[in-house]
């Protein structure tokens, strides 16, 4: 299993949790393209996330939802 914080703060949350063949971004509180950058930094494939988990409806939480569930074609 893999577990990690993208970013975790007042400004934004988003991790990222892997087992076998599922992964799934808990929280997207930033924008997509820093959703990628952090991906990237820690060599984390976004194409690989099955879903996305969204703990409660405050921006923080939600920012970039759309924008990467979009993008990677993530219910």
């Amino acid at each position: 299993m893999i577990f990690c914080n993208l970013v975790s703060g007042s400004k934004g949350n988003c991790s990222y949790i892997a087992s076998g063949e599922t992964a799934i971004l808990v929280d997207v509180g930033i924008s997509c393209k820093s959703v990628i950058r952090q991906a990237e930094i820690v060599g984390i494939d976004l194409s690989r996330v099955n879903a996305i988990i969204i703990t409660h409806e405050h921006t923080d939480h939600m920012l970039g939802v759309q924008t990467v569930s979009n993008k990677y074609g993530i219910p």
